[in-house]
């Protein structure tokens, strides 16, 4: 996963800069950070961090980084339609050539890849070939077999209630 903190002071010096947010379903989020604390933060650390340790890094980290998006959103820093197009993890992996597509129109598509512009008459084409090549062996990783501890998922719920509201995601991941 890949995250651009947010920050009035970050997106004060890139004036320019137009940004994408992809927002995927907190427990799905939670459950990815979890595999990736687990596959690669042991060969970060001198010592073994521990599991209420590395549960309260995952939880401060969701709540510190997403907060600071939302807010830049609610005052104004960026404005979807302006420098910032939001979509869906689903929506992305579901349907990337529309979804990019949007992104392409919505941000001034002429300024971005593939050589041509969005009002290019090639860019349909060169969008299809690059979803169709690029994104073609793409495995999403899946945790339908994790069953959460009811005390971590009361935590979970708890302190990321807010991405669930904001985004619209239902508490229980179905």
């Amino acid at each position: 996963e890949t995250t651009l903190y947010f920050s009035p002071c970050t997106c004060a010096m890139c004036e320019q800069a137009q940004f994408v947010f992809i927002h995927r379903h907190p427990l799905e989020v939670f459950l990815s950070s979890v595999h990736m604390a687990n596959t690669t933060y042991g060969y970060m650390f001198l010592q073994q961090p521990t599991n209420d340790g590395m549960l309260e890094y995952i939880l401060k980290q969701g709540e510190l980084l997403l907060k600071e998006y939302i807010s830049c959103v609610d005052d104004g820093v960026v404005e979807a339609g302006r420098n910032l197009v939001e979509v869906s993890f689903e929506e992305l992996t579901q349907r990337p050539y529309e979804t990019i597509e949007k992104i392409h129109n919505t941000l001034d598509g002429d300024k971005f890849v593939f050589g041509v512009g969005a009002s290019d008459a090639a860019y349909p084409r060169k969008l299809r070939e690059y979803c169709e090549t690029q994104l073609k062996g793409y495995k999403r990783n899946t945790f339908d077999h994790v069953q959460l501890d009811e005390d971590v998922e009361r935590q979970l719920l708890q302190r990321w209630k807010f991405q669930f509201d904001r985004f619209g995601y239902r508490m229980k991941h179905t």
